[in-house]
């Protein structure tokens, strides 16, 4: 059975219970049915566990992991993605250094950081 969330719209008591769905509820300060609350999730805060046996929940250079991490989604996956788009002009490709183009007159993506060209 699960735990569940009741509260008094009289008296705004809120009570946690736990039983069937079905069951009725009353609030034990005013006698009013009490209505059942739909249940709050929180969501788990996850964490990279780079050594298991010592229990770290981060690396060392998280920050920069995480960076680079952003950064090369970014060049690989979200640059080609814009440029194949057609929503922006040749002049803003270039001018945003997407892309380049060779001697023979074809533009060429970019799918790496400008740190890693």
């Amino acid at each position: 059975m699960a735990k569940r969330t009741y509260k008094c719209p009289k008296c705004e008591r809120v009570q946690q219970l736990v039983g069937p769905r079905s069951a009725s509820v009353s609030c034990g300060d005013c006698g009013e049915p009490m209505v059942l609350q739909m249940p709050s999730i929180s969501k788990p805060t996850v964490h990279e566990a780079p050594d298991k046996q010592s229990g770290r929940q981060w690396l060392d250079d998280h920050e920069a992991v995480m960076r680079e991490r952003k950064e090369n989604y970014y060049w690989s996956v979200e640059v080609p993605r814009m440029v194949a788009s057609g929503v922006y002009s040749v002049e803003t490709i270039l001018q945003n250094g997407w892309a380049w183009i060779d001697d023979a007159g074809h533009m060429h993506v970019y799918d790496k950081p400008p740190n890693r060209r």
